[in-house]
């Protein structure tokens, strides 16, 4: 059976890409507000600010350029295909070989 990807809605979207961001920011935002002595809900509001900057400044340019170099471009990025039988929301990326039998 193929992997199949369901998306709900744009929060998940934001979700998994300030993922990694935050990963990045939480440990230096915790030690720097610990150390002036910030409430829990203002490190993890500076942690999410520090997330979004670093994804807007970081993370999203350096993916630019990857792709730049190894030579894809957005037009030409394959598609998700949809299942048939599935509803929309229900796709398989291209990368996953599908089930025997299930054409596209």
């Amino acid at each position: 059976m193929p992997l199949l990807i369901r998306e709900t809605g744009p929060g998940d979207r934001l979700a998994g890409d300030l993922s990694y961001p935050v990963y990045l920011a939480h440990w230096p935002v915790w030690l720097v507000g610990m150390t002036l002595g910030w409430s829990p809900v203002l490190v993890v509001l500076a942690t999410l600010a520090a997330a979004a900057v670093l994804l807007r400044m970081v993370v999203l340019p350096v993916g630019r350029l990857r792709d730049r170099v190894r030579g894809r471009h957005a037009a030409t990025e394959p598609k998700a295909f949809q299942v048939p039988g599935e509803p929309a929301a229900m796709q398989t990326h291209p990368s996953v070989p599908l089930a025997e039998g299930v054409k596209l």
